[in-house]
């Protein structure tokens, strides 16, 4: 028998349950109904144990769902009440579903871990199953959820000119998508995004046309962390979830694409009701990416063609003021290899140190100037405010006494 428990937390739900239930969900082949059972049995340990959930209600209580998925498959007495944080902000809303239960609508392509599926109802801890245990509700709710970042670990973005990579290196790629297109997966895989964009693609020549690049790991060869710094724009786009695409532009100044909100093509439907990014509801990020819909995906090189240079620039700047809430840099370890990553990079780059020492001096330069600029504006203010002065008495009448 192979047992699906992979932590020791699970273990030890386990020894909680009837042999019944433990060998219906371990026999189980949907890992959905896994993962419902243990954070049932989770939510029934800490109401037994402690008194804070039903003083409470689960108000205060924070959740974590890593899942591809993050918490749309999460059981609705533990969603509705408490805090989910997970990798994945999809917003849509909850249709029906077989069997008359409204929930929102898997966007994977794996069986294994599709909510809409393999529901049984042979389960005693569930006995009406574990889409009714779910419910109905979305994948995140911005007024009290959180969408964390994917881990980077430092190496995964050493060529980022925020760690000291090639500053000069030119960024010679408009748009770049490298990875996994869905040539080999289900029609339900990145809700058909990847298939799409790989088609449209290849029929338009958009490599050789418009320096568009996407393709395979195969097909792009090169260092992921390289492209990603040669590249203007960065398209993302889900997987069977969240894909870390957005922290992967982020933190090399590729200015992100997102597709994201509705559309009238059948495409859409993981993206309609918008997907939103790590930290959106605490960061304005809106500044420092391209929106677009999936309808919109054909006309991708005259979107990217009508943006100014100037805000190109300006988006890109934006970045550099947040790449690094995307790097769990507070982390010690993290910390420590970004620290050793830098000092390898200007060790390499020495002229990076040069340009920002260049920039360095340039803003004091600027600073310098605008102080002076401040002095002699407060200086002909004054100047000016006493010439008034004067003017506005010099003006007045004098009347002369009146003697008898």
């Amino acid at each position: 028998m192979i047992i699906c428990f992979r932590t020791r937390l699970e273990m030890k739900l386990s020894a909680t349950m009837s042999r019944k239930s433990l060998l219906l969900l371990l026999c189980s082949r949907s890992h959905i109904k896994q993962g419902v059972s243990m954070y049932l049995d989770a939510l029934n340990w800490i109401r037994t144990t402690y008194p804070y959930w039903n003083a409470t209600k689960g108000s205060n209580h924070i959740w974590l769902f890593a899942h591809d998925e993050g918490a749309c498959w999460a059981p609705e007495e533990i969603y509705n009440r408490s805090i989910m944080l997970s990798q994945w902000g999809r917003m849509s809303h909850a249709v029906p579903q077989d069997g008359g239960i409204s929930m929102t609508t898997s966007s994977t392509s794996r069986w294994e871990y599709n909510y809409n599926k393999a529901d049984d109802k042979d389960d005693p801890a569930m006995p009406e199953g574990f889409m009714k245990a779910i419910g109905s509700h979305p994948c995140y709710t911005p007024s009290k959820d959180l969408v964390l970042p994917a881990f980077k670990p430092p190496p995964l973005y050493h060529a980022s000119p925020f760690v000291g990579g090639d500053s000069r290196r030119t960024r010679d790629i408009l748009l770049l998508l490298r990875g996994d297109l869905g040539a080999h997966r289900g029609p339900d895989f990145s809700g058909g995004l990847r298939q799409t964009l790989a088609k449209l693609a290849k029929a338009g020549n958009w490599k050789a046309r418009h320096g568009i690049w996407i393709g395979t790991e195969r097909e792009l060869e090169g260092d992921q962390s390289v492209l990603l710094s040669r590249s203007r724009y960065c398209l993302v786009v889900p997987r069977d979830g969240w894909s870390g695409l957005f922290e992967d532009a982020v933190l090399h100044g590729c200015i992100p694409v997102v597709v994201t909100g509705p559309s009238g093509s059948a495409s859409g439907g993981i993206a309609a009701g918008g997907i939103a990014q790590p930290f959106s509801a605490l960061v304005r990020l809106s500044s420092a990416m391209v929106k677009v819909t999936p309808d919109d995906l054909p006309a991708l090189p005259r979107i990217l063609r009508d943006v100014t240079l100037l805000e190109e620039e300006e988006m890109r700047a934006n970045l550099g003021k947040i790449w690094h809430r995307m790097a769990w840099l507070s982390h010690p370890w993290v910390e420590n290899h970004l620290t050793a990553l830098v000092r390898d990079n200007l060790r390499k780059h020495p002229w990076v140190q040069e340009d920002l020492d260049s920039q360095r001096l340039q803003q004091q330069s600027a600073h310098q100037h605008m102080g002076r600029q401040s002095f002699f504006a407060a200086e002909a203010a004054a100047a000016a405010a006493a010439e008034a002065d004067s003017s506005n008495s010099n003006s007045e009448v004098l009347v002369p006494p009146i003697i008898d």
